[in-house]
């Protein structure tokens, strides 16, 4: 295979690497020493932002070693210490990675989108400004099976725009070197969708190499498997490209019409031109 990401199977980001997360999830009742039903070891969370927009789509988790664990054991509980009912869709299709590594959290779109029938009831699930906490309780069915906090964070304001590339920054490698090419994107994208979703082409052909995210995903680095040829490369960006909120280039998740995106896959890649600089 010629394309190479780091998130494949796992992830090895360089903003993960000096903030990683390592998380014993074995709870137990300490009273009678009871050690509850799971006993997980969480290595990264993503998004690892601390700030993030009301109708945040999904969360990732990352566990050591192969899991089995339902998506029931895990909640989000605010800053008063009260759970948030309801946030996460139940879904009867598999959230695990093929590998049984990667857990993906989906948020109920009925309590993130606007518009819907749920969140005008019941209202938004989070509040911007408000802090909150991802949880993890081994054993539903013990209440002493203590829950054990593996991600806090802040709400900040509604995501309402598709991603736009033309805000992005474009850092060109030299030519003759295997200096990363870098990207300084416009917001917060989904780490999976950035593994899959951008290709670096030479003469319509695939480049070889792998790719690494820094900043809260917020800046794209390729290194190419060989040094960097004197002509033109393109940033191939499929348009199913999705930030965290679930925007796309064609449209956004959240319409404040309470329509979703529309056109989804009527889009051509996106192509961004450039060749590597001749060294000074």
């Amino acid at each position: 295979m010629p394309f190479n990401s780091k998130f494949l199977p796992r992830p090895v980001a360089s903003a993960i690497l000096t903030s990683a997360v390592y998380v014993s999830l074995a709870g137990c009742d300490r009273a009678s020493d009871q050690v509850c039903a799971v006993d997980l070891s969480v290595s990264d969370i993503y998004p690892t932002s601390e700030l993030l927009p009301v109708n945040l789509l999904r969360f990732y988790v990352y566990f050591d070693t192969p899991q089995t664990a339902e998506t029931s054991l895990f909640f989000i509980r605010d800053s008063d210490g009260k759970t948030v009912e309801g946030l996460f869709l139940e879904n009867r299709f598999s959230l695990w990675s093929p590998d049984k590594t990667r857990l993906t959290l989906l948020l109920d779109p009925g309590r993130i989108k606007s518009g819907l029938e749920v969140s005008e009831t019941l209202g938004t699930a989070m509040k911007p400004g408000r802090s909150y906490e991802l949880m993890f309780r081994a054993d539903t069915s013990n209440k002493n099976c203590a829950a054990t906090t593996i991600k806090q964070f802040q709400i900040g304001a509604v995501d309402d725009r598709p991603p736009r590339p033309n805000a992005w920054r474009i850092h060109k490698p030299n030519v003759g070197t295997q200096e990363p090419l870098i990207i300084t994107l416009d917001g917060l994208y989904d780490h999976l969708s950035l593994a899959y979703r951008i290709r670096i082409l030479s003469a319509d052909k695939v480049v070889g190499g792998a790719v690494d995210l820094a900043e809260n995903e917020t800046v794209w680095r390729f290194t190419p498997s060989y040094p960097w040829a004197s002509e033109m490369h393109t940033i191939s960006v499929d348009p199913l490209l999705e930030d965290v909120a679930g925007n796309r280039f064609v449209g956004i998740m959240d319409d404040p019409t309470g329509q979703t995106r529309s056109n989804m896959d009527a889009a051509d890649a996106l192509q961004i031109y450039f060749k590597p600089s001749q060294p000074r």
